[in-house]
């Protein structure tokens, strides 16, 4: 899913930050 994709990624820039 592109949705569950995006929040992946938004948590992985997450703490990346």
């Amino acid at each position: 899913d592109i949705l569950r994709k995006a929040e992946l990624f938004k948590e992985k820039e997450r703490t990346f930050s």
